[in-house]
């Protein structure tokens, strides 16, 4: 739920294509101020890696995340809702498959309720929507 809120603030912000950083940055800074305290709380916050460490989470960080999501905001407004609402909330679904397949992680319950509820919200989407397009 909160993944989907984020990717549709992030769409009704990203409306002006000469400016999709910023509220990208936005997203991003209020994840991490909401995030902080229950990373701090549960005390799986762990600040201990070394420098190295830091560096290559630096670049893990501004690859996939920062250039990807960049990437994604500037398609939002151009494609259809339906198109990237699919896309996008199959992401982690696919990721708790792929883990369980290539990583042989066991997913907790709590993962593959979310991976069930994503699905059925899919489906009841596109059932709905046929639905009304047959009538």
């Amino acid at each position: 739920m909160a993944y989907t809120g984020f990717l549709l603030t992030l769409r009704q912000g990203a409306g002006d294509q000469r400016r999709v950083a910023g509220p990208l940055f936005d997203a991003t800074l209020a994840s991490t101020l909401l995030v902080l305290p229950v990373g701090l709380v549960s005390g799986d916050l762990d600040f201990s890696l070394g420098l190295v460490s830091h560096l290559w989470l630096i670049v893990l960080a501004l690859s996939s995340q920062v250039l990807g999501w960049l990437l994604i905001t500037v398609s939002l407004p151009r494609l259809p809702a339906v198109a990237t609402s699919l896309l996008l909330t199959v992401q982690p679904v696919a990721a708790v498959v792929l883990a369980a397949i290539l990583l042989e992680e066991h997913p907790s319950p709590l993962q593959l309720l979310g991976a069930a509820a994503i699905l059925a919200g899919l489906v009841v989407a596109s059932t709905g929507r046929h639905a009304r397009g047959a009538a």
